[in-house]
């Protein structure tokens, strides 16, 4: 069994409600009603009433941008409900997978269902205290990576795949990016780990794999405390937390995409310090993107910045180290669940003030509505009468 931290609280935070940490204590009906919520919000109740309603108009695209995380949104099919109902189906096709998945590995049917329900939505809830390193099994933990890792992918690829265009799935920068991210970071701590701990190579692939999955794709399980791995593949993992998945899927974070727009953006304006006369358009996939999306893109980033600094300097005022404040924020306007130090992977929130809890949980909401839908609530003229 965990501890609850492996670290001390600061002495006047240390008196935790004890029901924190403890979701193996709830009652089954408890348990699979969090793991549905996750799975409702994963892709959107939005989309799920565009799939359910019939076509609302030029409305229903807007609602649809809404719930599509990341810079650029498009209908796969001509009608949007259509787009709808079938992201929901490549949805419970998934869900159904990794629960036929998870029982072939010896898991327990309602575990096999809770843990497929908050793993497709990438969000994290599980019905173990100890999270996936309760089964102690190999087989679950690598099922569970290939399907985080699909599920933080762009549903339009999944659809691409589904129709064997694997042409245009692998013409995608996003998605090339994003695997080499993945695998990059999993060997770079994979070799860390067994330098620098002499674990054997087997155990730190999966465990690298693991946890690189599980924080860039913002679902959150963990296998292990990797707040004790060493600094350096645990600043590898604070990177990943930033990055976040794919646009286009139910993960959080700033998006690949962006990252990649934004690195196309400065590499153009640093070209065209020594060319000045030179126009050379951004693309991604093959298309050319607007400057307004260039510019929504860098508007967002600055946005995330300033919200992620800001919530990291009101939890300071609860007496915490930097990196555990830090990361507090960061994991919660990425959505990623654990974060380090103080609020690693074997501790829980349950000791902050209520400010820094209140802080938190609009952080998430932003982080989880893509920031600007909900800043723009705040604007005088949203609520100026007309």
């Amino acid at each position: 069994m965990w501890t609850r931290c492996s670290r001390p609280f600061p002495a006047s935070r240390r008196r935790a409600p004890p029901f924190f940490g403890a979701p193996a204590s709830l009652p089954r009906g408890i348990q699979l009603w969090r793991a549905l919520t996750q799975w409702l919000g994963g892709m959107g109740v939005l989309v799920l009433l565009l799939a359910l309603m019939p076509k609302l108009g030029e409305g229903s695209v807007n609602l649809m941008k809404a719930e599509s995380p990341g810079p650029i949104s498009s209908k796969l099919l001509p009608r949007t409900n259509d787009t709808a109902k079938m992201l929901y189906s490549i949805y419970i096709l998934l869900t159904a997978a990794e629960t036929l998945a998870l029982r072939a590995a010896r898991m327990p049917w309602f575990d096999a269902v809770t843990t497929a329900l908050t793993t497709i939505s990438t969000g994290g809830f599980s019905v173990r205290n100890e999270s996936i390193a309760y089964y102690q099994s190999s087989a679950v933990n690598w099922i569970i990576v290939v399907f985080m890792f699909v599920s933080s992918v762009n549903f339009t690829l999944l659809f691409l795949a589904g129709t064997r265009r694997w042409r245009e799935v692998l013409r995608s920068d996003e998605l090339r990016v994003y695997s080499g991210i993945v695998f990059g970071s999993s060997a770079l701590i994979a070799l860390d780990l067994v330098l620098k701990t002499g674990r054997s190579v087997g155990s730190a692939i999966e465990h690298a794999a693991f946890q690189v999955t599980t924080l860039i794709s913002t679902t959150g399980y963990c296998t292990e405390d990797f707040d004790r791995w060493p600094q350096f593949s645990r600043l590898v993992l604070l990177v990943v937390m930033f990055a976040g998945g794919c646009a286009g899927s139910t993960a959080g974070g700033i998006k690949v995409s962006r990252i990649v727009l934004l690195f196309k953006g400065l590499k153009r304006d640093l070209r065209r310090i020594l060319h000045t006369r030179e126009v050379r358009p951004i693309t991604l996939d093959g298309q050319r993107v607007e400057e307004d999306t260039i510019s929504s893109v860098s508007l967002f980033f600055f946005a995330y910045m300033i919200i992620l600094f800001f919530s990291a300097l009101i939890v300071s005022l609860d007496e915490l180290d930097f990196t555990s404040a830090f990361t507090a924020s960061l994991t919660c306007i990425s959505n990623v669940g654990p974060g380090l130090g103080l609020v690693g992977p074997t501790c829980n929130f349950g000791f902050l003030s209520p400010l820094s809890k209140l802080v938190l949980s609009f952080t998430m909401l932003l982080g989880r509505l893509e920031i600007m839908p909900l800043l723009v609530l705040f604007l005088p003229s949203v609520w100026r009468k007309k």
